[in-house]
């Protein structure tokens, strides 16, 4: 009898315990933390070419998920930054989750018109929520390197020409991403001098042109007093070199001049019988006046002898 008491005491013990077991939990209290996660940005690491003529637009895609969201709402917010300033945005901005799941991402970045060549940038995304008793984030990004394009624009100015020389400007414009410098060449030039054209560049290298550098250079083109009648094209081709003297690219212009040597001779055979009949008329004109003069010096002789013969005086001396 004596031992019923500590029986009783373990009994009551493993009561306890029993209740304590089977007494439902209070929410919020023991509930695992919310998680948000993003998958890597899709594409990775790329390498692009920009236009040149306009901005480019990539576009990123990511997944976000949430885990064991709280009682309620997670409200998760989206950001984007970069390292250079490029300008990026995401959509959507923010999403509400009652539940565990996932959302598509799709982040945008604009490559501006006067990224450099070899220029890296970065972009990233950041998922973030608060919820009571702390906050939840997670990031993806991406690293894009600017490759190098090299490109010379090349136009003339006037595209057809009358004159004889005839100058045309060659205008040029870089419009790649990075240094360059040219070489300019007059196309055939063996077979426009057989036809009696003489075409001439000012210079045919430059010096280096930087992104969106523009550039002049002169072509003088004049032909010869036998040259055939017609319109004669005049090529001049460009060759764009890169920094390490490495030629990239090849592209023209295409010039016209007008030969007509027969109506030039013309005019310039009508100036000559114009100045001619100028030269023989003032020559003409300056015998007429010098013949007058000469009248009339004749006639101030024969009025000074008329005078001397009338005079008494000298009579007289002649007689004696």
């Amino acid at each position: 009898m004596a031992k019923a008491p500590g029986n009783i005491v373990a009994i009551v013990l493993v009561l306890l315990l029993l209740s304590h077991l089977s007494t439902p939990v209070v929410q919020g209290q023991t509930q695992a933390a919310p998680k948000v996660t993003l998958d890597p940005l899709t594409p990775g690491n790329v390498t692009i070419y920009p236009s040149g003529a306009q901005t480019t637009t990539l576009i990123f895609k990511t997944i976000l998920h949430v885990d064991k969201p709280p009682v309620g709402t997670l409200d998760v917010q989206l950001t984007t930054s970069t390292a250079r300033g490029w300008v990026a945005d995401v959509t959507p901005t923010s999403i509400e989750f009652t539940q565990p799941g996932s959302q598509f991402i799709k982040v945008t970045l604009t490559v501006p018109q006067n990224a450099q060549a070899h220029m890296v940038e970065s972009v990233s995304v950041m998922a973030q929520a608060y919820y009571t008793g702390g906050h939840t984030e997670d990031y993806a990004g991406a690293i894009i390197k600017v490759l190098p394009r090299y490109s010379v624009k090349i136009e003339t100015s006037p595209v057809r020409g009358t004159k004889n020389p005839q100058i045309f400007k060659i205008l040029l414009q870089n419009e790649g991403n990075g240094n360059v410098s040219y070489k300019l060449e007059v196309m055939d030039q063996s077979d426009l001098l057989k036809d009696g054209v003489h075409a001439q560049l000012k210079q045919e290298e430059t010096k280096i042109l930087a992104p969106y550098q523009k550039e002049t250079v002169e072509l003088t083109v004049g032909y010869d007093a036998w040259a055939p009648n017609g319109e004669v094209a005049i090529n001049v081709k460009i060759t764009t070199v890169a920094n390490m003297g490495e030629e990239v690219e090849e592209n023209s212009a295409t010039v016209l001049l007008v030969v007509s040597p027969l109506e030039n001779n013309l005019n310039f055979e009508i100036g000559i019988a114009i100045l001619l009949v100028v030269v023989i008329m003032a020559v003409t004109a300056l015998i007429v006046r010098a013949g007058k003069r000469r009248k009339r010096g004749q006639g101030s002789k024969k009025k000074q002898k008329a005078v001397l013969s009338d005079d008494p005086t000298k009579k007289k001396i002649s007689k004696t």
